[in-house]
């Protein structure tokens, strides 16, 4: 898998490559879906929610410029489909508190990220929610 996505991304980063494949979740057509709407760079951003919490919301609103705009749909379905899995897998991380109300914060970004299309729910609102369920993940001493 890394080699296609090598060869697909050839400017890629192993970092980048790396985030790929485990947004792939195995599935290499996955992967080079995500390299065309830039996913590397938006999972970079909530993983980096996950760890700090960004209480100052500069990351959040990072997100929501970068996927606001009518043009940016396809990285917008991209991230929707992406964060329940990140959520979960800071839930089944050592670092992860597994808890009904870390379980209650996946289900909510699961619910949210299901209909914000269906529904029209607006892009920006969702972003932000979507990011403060990531932030509130992030372990306690290194909230900055």
């Amino acid at each position: 898998m890394r080699i296609i996505l090598k060869d697909a991304g050839p400017t890629l980063t192993e970092t980048d490559i790396e985030a790929l494949v485990v947004a792939g979740e195995g599935s290499p057509g996955r992967a080079l879906q995500y390299i065309e709407v830039g996913l590397a760079e938006l999972e970079g951003i909530a993983r980096q929610i996950i760890r700090t919490g960004d209480r100052d919301n500069k990351l959040k609103s990072e997100l929501a410029r970068k996927l606001s705009l009518k043009a940016a749909t396809p990285r917008y379905r991209a991230f929707l489909e992406r964060v329940p899995s990140l959520i979960a897998e800071q839930i089944k991380s050592v670092e992860g508190s597994c808890s009904i109300q870390t379980i209650e914060k996946w289900r909510e970004a699961d619910d949210l990220a299901s209909a914000a299309l269906p529904k029209a729910l607006d892009n920006q609102a969702v972003i932000f929610r979507l990011g403060s369920l990531m932030g509130e993940l992030a372990p306690a001493g290194r909230v900055k």
